[in-house]
């Protein structure tokens, strides 16, 4: 390549990229639309709060997922941290994936131990005993087990689980998830916004700026 090619190489180049630069100063790229309300939070939803709260951050987990079990501490210090605040709320959607043999009956588990109140309590119980269960070959009696230390009936407790008495409730938030295009756990929703952040620090200072707005 002569000089004189390179130097009019080099020219068009700059050219080029100068009109990039000002097209896509013109063109700002399309505004990411928020995800459909109606689709991440449920009037039978389990939440900590609000429907109507001015801040809510919803995921949609998998309680075999290992990374569901390890985002939780973080949720629970978060929700510890805004536990008098009318202005948060935290909404947990089942997603149990097919690859996760023991998913589903988990999600029955909590909802099962939700119909006696004590959702949380069991929600809690099973991500934090995540490796007892996992691997066992009778789940249920773990969970079981749970829903004795929780103080529960047990018979009505078993026959829920066992007679998948949340099975629509479970198919809504796997059908909400897909339609929202979830396709892994965790995913967070921050005020209908895809929130990225799954350490403490991060999400504490995104919710507390959402909190200020």
């Amino acid at each position: 390549m002569t000089k004189e090619l390179k130097i009019m190489f080099g020219i068009a180049i700059v050219v080029i990229a100068g009109a990039v630069l000002l097209f896509l100063k013109g063109n700002p790229p399309a505004h990411v639309p928020l995800a459909d309300a109606g689709r991440l939070v449920r009037d039978d939803s389990d939440m900590t709060g609000s429907k109507d709260a001015k801040v809510t951050l919803v995921e949609f987990g998998d309680y075999e997922c290992p990374f569901c079990g390890a985002l939780n501490p973080v949720i629970e210090k978060l929700l510890a941290d805004y536990k008098d605040n009318k202005d948060f709320n935290y909404v947990f959607r089942n997603f149990p994936l097919a690859q996760h043999q023991y998913a589903k009956l988990a999600a029955e588990a909590a909802e099962a131990a939700g119909a006696q109140g004590k959702f949380w309590d069991m929600h809690n119980k099973i991500f934090d005993n995540q490796n007892s269960w996992t691997g066992n070959s009778q789940p249920l009696d773990i969970f079981t087990s749970f829903a004795q230390i929780l103080g529960l009936d047990i018979n009505k407790f078993k026959d829920a689980v066992q007679n998948n008495q949340a099975q629509d409730k479970i198919t809504e938030d796997l059908d909400d998830g897909n339609a929202l295009g979830v396709n892994a756990t965790p995913t967070l929703y921050l005020n209908g916004k895809q929130e990225s952040a799954t350490d403490y620090d991060n999400l504490k200072k995104d919710i507390d700026a959402a909190l200020k707005q």
